[in-house]
């Protein structure tokens, strides 16, 4: 009996091991994880004084990549992410039947550009002009104002952070030759 569990016991490990290599093997990466390719970094994060949330998110979020990946200036870097009129609007979704507002709608968007760091007053588009833009509902209830105003501020630093994933996203499916990009 004790032999048929070690068994059993020797198959599960055994198994276990198959599945992990097998998961590892086909590129499978936890949600978040990014490398960016050395074609691009050190990147240097525009934002013209727009968002400086975003500002943080982005930075801290290439940071982590890795610390040589974020350039503290133009000079420094080999690409320029410039971000543009980043807005957070709200408008009205729906009412109840008096007329007030019981659901609105959030609104995050912005636009992007990657170009390779001046050389010789030469901007070179890598990612072209591109505008993104993030949606989310929010349930007024007028007997907790103060919960609601929480609850639309959690939900705005979500949909910054989730638009900084999509953009470093997109940066680490860039491919082109190392030699381009000097």
């Amino acid at each position: 009996m004790k032999s048929h569990r070690y068994l059993h016991k020797t198959v599960f490990i055994f198994v276990l091991v198959v599945l992990t290599c097998v998961q590892a093997a086909c590129g499978f990466h936890l949600r978040g994880v990014f490398t960016l390719p050395n074609s691009i970094t050190p990147v240097f994060v525009d934002l013209n004084g727009n968002d400086n949330e975003l500002n943080r998110e982005l930075e801290s979020s290439i940071a982590a990549i890795d610390e040589n990946a974020l350039a503290s200036s133009e000079i420094e870097a080999k690409t320029i992410l410039t971000i543009t009129n980043a807005q957070m609007n709200q408008r009205v979704a729906a009412v109840d039947s008096l007329g007030r507002a019981r659901n609105y709608e959030l609104s995050y968007q912005f636009h992007y550009e990657l170009k390779k760091a001046p050389v010789s007053n030469e901007h070179t588009d890598i990612i072209k002009a591109n505008t993104l833009e993030l949606k989310r509902d929010l349930l007024f209830d007028p007997e907790s104002v103060l919960a609601v105003e929480h609850e639309k501020n959690a939900l705005q630093k979500d949909m910054r952070k989730d638009a900084a994933q999509i953009v470093l996203r997109q940066l680490s499916t860039i491919k082109f030759p190392e030699a381009q990009t000097q």
